[in-house]
């Protein structure tokens, strides 16, 4: 009986870490953006953070580590996090985006705000090439989840909808 039990919980030890959900999000390059959507569609979220930015902070260190939005976006999206002032030359979507010097700010981030240059800033989108729908300012967990399963689930009735009949479960 000993030798069982022993059994057990050896395989339930080996098991359980693999099958847990992730704690924190996995960020990817834009280049691996680029090779993984074209392998298989997903919807984006990109996450655009500036040096010195406290709610920057605490976004990354509490919102994009709640275990049921990490694992969701993990699951369903492909999800990048760049820097406002990024040096890096990204080809994103075809296009190649650069920093630009006169603005201080990468123009990437610029796109993909509308030139909104407030921070912390989460954009979705339905695919690559989709129009950004940018969300600005720090957001825990619990209030990313409409918009988060709203691209998510890539649905076809009008957010506004979506979200009035949401059952929302993240805390």
């Amino acid at each position: 009986m000993r030798k069982v039990i022993l059994f057990i919980s050896l395989v339930l030890f080996l098991t359980l870490p693999a099958t847990a959900q992730k704690k924190e999000v996995e960020w990817k390059s834009f280049e691996e953006l680029a090779k993984a959507s074209t392998a298989e569609p997903r919807p984006v979220l990109v996450y655009i953070s500036s040096p010195g930015c406290g709610w920057c902070r605490k976004m990354e260190n509490e919102t994009f580590k709640d275990k049921q939005l990490s694992g969701y976006v993990n699951d369903k999206y492909y999800a990048v996090q760049m820097s406002v002032v990024s040096r890096e030359d990204i080809i994103f979507n075809g296009k190649l985006y650069k920093y630009n010097s006169r603005n201080g700010v990468h123009d990437l981030a610029m796109y993909l705000t509308y030139g909104r240059m407030t921070f912390p800033h989460t954009i979705l989108l339905a695919s690559p090439g989709a129009q950004p729908a940018p969300f600005s300012g720090y957001m825990p967990a619990k209030n990313m989840e409409s918009p988060i399963k709203y691209f998510g689930e890539r649905i076809e009735e009008s957010y506004v909808i979506f979200n009035k009949n949401l059952q929302k479960a993240w805390k």
